[in-house]
């Protein structure tokens, strides 16, 4: 009897997903995905899909018992935040090794995270938890302004906002607010913003990729602009982010499965801004780094689901281009009405993607956070300068008309 191919289940299916699900197919998984979208693009390419959100944690979990039913179920990949606790929960279900559900809850709490790894000693930024004005007030005096406040359980610079005056502590407390009641406050830490990608393996840390990350000027600098691979830091600057990624892993206990760092390299060393049970993002993770790197993460990470033989599992992050990405706005708000330029900006020497993230008919905002953008373009090139100029000139090409 043919054995059953082991499913993997990949919550999302948007089109930044479709690479890591063309990944796990070519891996040989049977691949369901879920999405609250019937007409994503990745629910076509997949052996299956469930109208199933990734919040939905018991929905998650039950779809995950059905289908160890028919077949193996080597594991359920989460690519955001949203999907971390429901993936968390489906593998302590079907006894897949990976992170505890309760210190998945641990981590994306960024209070409580915060005070562990203060408590272990990982270098973070000095701040508090606050709850109202005067307990904000309280907080930004004894820091000194500018602070950085954002809400304790938010992702994708949501609600994250840089208080420069004592008069912007009323509204940056309530642009906090709308996504938790508890807002953490901390000192505004100046340096190179790294992402970093890890693998834990039975409690062993597996270095998968270092990136760096840049931001619009203030008073937008919660925003994210671009980024590139590899990073311009010295191997020993490499190896003190990596070893606090590790650490500050460690410290909440992680023990198995993907985990993202973001820290700054400060003047006196790196500092850890957070760190979440699963890799960074797709616009990094699955279209840049690899370009970038010869080893790619999550397909390290498939790798030992597939096989289970983790103690063979490994990350090459071995240098092999300089990519980067872009994300894209609209210079005012209204009604889309069109996007002129794509074809010229796919034309540009060494832009391999371009992804619009907006409808035809959709609202446009002036940019808050990272929800407002509009798109990506991805580009590679021999240097790091090299690739900034080639994403300048695709993201002068796009023009996004609005009514």
């Amino acid at each position: 009897m043919t054995r059953s191919r082991s499913a993997l289940i990949h919550i999302g299916a948007s089109d930044l997903q479709m690479s890591s699900i063309e990944l796990a197919r070519q891996m040989g998984f049977y691949v369901v995905v879920t999405d609250i979208n019937s007409d994503a693009p990745g629910c076509a390419i997949a052996d299956r899909f469930e109208l199933v959100s990734g919040t939905d944690v018991e929905a998650v979990v039950a779809l995950a018992q059905e289908v160890s039913i028919q077949r193996p179920v080597a594991g359920v990949y989460a690519g955001s935040d949203f999907g971390v606790l429901a993936a968390a929960e489906a593998h302590a279900a079907l006894g897949i090794p990976g992170c505890d559900p309760e210190i998945a809850r641990r981590a994306l709490d960024k209070s409580l995270a915060l005070r562990v790894w203060r408590e272990a000693g990982v270098p973070v930024a000095a701040g508090a938890t606050v709850c109202n004005t005067e307990e904000l007030a309280a907080a930004a005096a004894d820091l000194g302004l500018p602070v950085v406040v954002k809400p304790v359980d938010s992702s994708g610079s949501r609600g994250v906002v840089r208080v420069d005056t004592e008069s912007e502590l009323v509204s940056g407390l309530a642009e906090a607010q709308r996504f938790s009641e508890q807002v953490i406050v901390e000192e505004l830490l100046l340096g190179r913003h790294i992402d970093l990608n890890g693998l834990m393996v039975e409690g062993r840390f597996i270095r998968c990729g270092i990136m760096e990350r840049f931001f619009q000027p203030p008073p937008m600098s919660a925003l994210s602009l671009w980024g590139a691979q590899p990073a311009e830091l010295s191997s020993a600057q490499e190896d003190d982010c990596y070893a606090i990624a590790e650490h500050a892993a460690q410290a909440l206990g992680i023990e198995q499965g993907p985990v993202k760092a973001d820290l700054i390299v400060t003047a006196d060393g790196p500092r850890l801004l957070e760190l979440s049970p699963r890799f960074h993002g797709d616009v990094l993770t699955s279209y840049m780094t690899p370009f970038a790197q010869v080893g790619s993460p999550i397909g390290a990470y498939f790798a030992g689901l597939l096989s289970e033989q983790w103690s063979s599992v490994d990350c090459d992050t071995s240098v092999k281009a300089h990519a980067g990405w872009r994300a894209l706005f609209a210079s005012e708000a209204g009604t889309l009405a069109r996007v002129e330029g794509e074809a010229e900006a796919l034309a540009i020497s060494g832009v391999y993607k371009l992804s619009i993230r907006v409808d035809l008919g959709s609202m446009i905002r002036i940019p808050r956070d990272n929800r407002d953008i509009c798109g990506f373009v991805w580009v590679v090139g021999p240097s790091r300068d090299e690739v900034r100029a080639r994403l300048e000139e695709a993201a002068g090409a796009i023009t996004f008309v609005v009514d």
